[in-house]
């Protein structure tokens, strides 16, 4: 579901901690769902009645038991998957309360629906594979401007045409529609879109109905248009919209009780896939750049800390779901579009038996079906995840994106990934916590006025994977990159890198926990510990033409040197605090994949 981009600053999500190793992170505003979040924490809320309290905070509000009312003027905006979750849970509903979610889930011609038209339809207006259901009077008609006169709004053709060229992106690129038969509601088999006014907290949304107790667990939808909404926005924003929801009856279809990420991640991601220029989804991004530290398949319930990244925008609503879609843009460029639909189809039969979508067995089987497709392609979900983080220290200049990408499209991509800290004073030791899926991005200064060399020292823990990396950044021209390979007896690697002040203008480290998730606590992550020293010139430097050796604790690059990129993009247009800034560029990390596979996955079990 995508909520209108002008509600950004607006509306606020859900609430619960995702920073692992941390202390909760205070709430960066209102958040429509946070007395219901703290009683199912309490254990006051089972899951499924908290799903339930959910939609109703975000379709009838004032449905809400008094206790747990709705915060006002904020709201969530993934809704699609807020009705997806509340459909696989009903079965745990005492019947009054599968009644009130029944009502929430049905139609507008239904009766029971809240909100259901006051004014009779007028006749439907359907295509190859979808039809348009519409009213002609009253708040819920879409804008009725009708130039040809043939007595159908253009807002309801363009809105099929639109759902037709959706349709045939994804079936080019091998999706399928599953086709779950809805028993005709709507008058045939086609997929129903339903167009009203549904206020201004989202734009469109998908609704489940009919499950199918199967495997893999697939049910029928329908989608909603909000005329409210989208009658304000132009065409290309109404299209992308569209593009999305189409995704998410394709995906009901077939894998019904998918992780959140993978929902609406994939989705996000099938905009850019149906028009190569989309451009509404750059908002999501930003978020997602903002804070790396989260992990890549973290629920819709995780929260961002108050502390300022990027807009008040990307504080005000967690987005990291819809931005975990950069991992398809890396993964579809190196391995091309049959790894985004293979997990889907794959994991609809792989993953049939998990009850919890977010849950962490659930998330950790999607993981492993993602491995076990990569494994086909001679790599694993360790070493692409370990090397899209290092890419996305700047992702404009990111090889995997700029062979899917122009440079001028991931020119509105962020600048940078968050840099969590930046050193000018040394010696430094520090230790950071990393969540499973998760990277860290590290600079290192010369101290004012100073030039030499930065010792640096990176000890990983034993029970997990770990990828660490640095880049040596001049003040002009290209970057080198250098992966740090781990020793495997003492788990430790470090680098030496002269010319710091002069050649280099900072190095920057980059470090990864790649493992999949084990347990859904704050205890599931790693400590990774880096020192630093500096040790000023007392000889005249080297040629600045010439880039320094970088000794990488005897374990050198494939090659024999290390490679280079050219910079790409300018500065972040965010808001970023004085005291930190953005890190900017990163190439592949050369033996990665292969110091991943060379020893075996020891992992921590709960």
């Amino acid at each position: 579901m995508r909520v209108a981009p002008f509600a950004f600053v607006a509306l606020s999500g859900t609430v619960a901690p995702a920073l692992v190793g941390a202390a909760t992170p205070a709430r960066v505003g209102p958040s429509r769902f946070v007395r219901i979040d703290e009683a199912e924490r309490r254990g006051e809320l089972s899951a499924a009645v908290a799903s339930l309290r959910r939609v109703q905070a975000v379709r009838a509000p004032e449905r809400l038991p008094a206790a747990l009312e709705a915060e006002p003027g904020a709201g969530p905006h993934e809704l699609s998957d807020l009705l997806r979750l509340a459909a696989l849970r009903r079965g745990a509903l005492a019947p009054p309360l599968a009644a009130e979610l029944r009502d929430l889930l049905a139609r507008p011609t239904d009766a029971s629906d809240p909100f259901a038209w006051s004014v009779t339809p007028e006749p439907a207006y359907c295509t190859e594979h979808f039809c348009l259901h519409w009213v002609a009077s009253g708040p819920d008609a879409p804008p009725l401007f009708d130039p040809d006169g043939d007595g159908v709004p253009k807002f309801i053709i363009d809105a099929g045409d639109q759902f037709e060229t959706a349709w045939r992106a994804l079936t080019a690129i091998g999706y399928s529609y599953h086709g779950v038969d809805d028993g005709g509601l709507g008058g045939d088999t086609r997929i129903d879109v339903y167009v009203k006014d549904a206020g201004g907290d989202f734009a469109a949304a998908v609704f489940p109905e009919d499950f199918v107790e199967s495997s893999p667990v697939r049910f029928s939808s329908w989608v909603m248009l909000n005329a409210s909404v989208l009658d304000i926005f132009p065409p290309a924003y109404v299209a992308e919209v569209i593009a999305h929801e189409l995704k998410h009856t394709f995906d009901a279809a077939t894998f019904g009780n998918a992780p959140s990420w993978l929902f609406e991640s994939s989705a996000t991601w099938v905009e850019n896939e149906v028009y190569d220029d989309a451009s509404y989804y750059y908002p999501f991004l930003e978020c997602w750049f903002g804070f790396p530290e989260f992990s890549l398949d973290v629920t819709r319930y995780d929260e961002y800390p108050t502390e300022q990244r990027a807009s008040y925008a990307c504080a005000a609503q967690p987005t990291h779901i819809y931005g975990s879609s950069t991992f398809w843009f890396h993964a579809t460029a190196r391995f091309g579009l049959g790894i985004q639909r293979d997990t889907w189809d794959q994991g609809g039969v792989a993953c049939a038996a998990e009850t919890d979508p977010d849950g962490p067995s659930a998330r950790r089987c999607v993981m492993d079906v993602i491995d076990q497709l990569l494994a086909a392609h001679g790599e694993s979900l360790e070493a692409v995840f370990a090397q899209m983080a290092f890419e996305n220290a700047v992702p404009r200049a990111s090889p995997a994106l700029l062979s899917i990408e122009t440079p001028g499209e991931l020119a509105d991509w962020p600048a940078a990934a968050w840099v969590d800290a930046k050193h000018y004073a040394y010696p430094v030791d520090e230790t950071v916590e990393l969540a499973h899926l998760s990277a860290r991005y590290v600079d290192f200064r010369p101290p004012s006025g100073r030039r030499g060399t930065v010792r640096i020292t990176v000890d990983g823990p034993d029970a997990f994977a770990f990828a660490a990396a640095i880049q040596l950044v001049p003040p002009t021209g290209p970057r080198v990159e250098q992966p740090l390979v781990l020793d495997p007896a003492t788990r430790t690697a470090s680098a030496e890198v002269s010319g710091l002040g002069s050649q280099w203008s900072r190095v920057a480290l980059i470090l990864v926990n790649p493992s999949r998730i084990e347990t859904d606590s704050m205890s599931d992550g790693l400590a990774a510990r880096y020192q630093a020293s500096f040790e000023p010139e007392t000889v005249t430097p080297i040629d600045a033409g010439a880039p320094p050796p970088v000794d990488a604790g005897g374990a050198p690059a494939e090659g024999g040197a290390p490679a280079a990129q050219a910079e790409g993009g300018g500065g972040c247009a965010c808001g970023v605090p004085a005291t930190h800034e953005r890190a900017w560029g990163a190439l592949p990390a050369l033996g990665l994949a292969a110091a991943l596979r060379a020893r075996s996955r020891r992992r921590r079990r709960g």
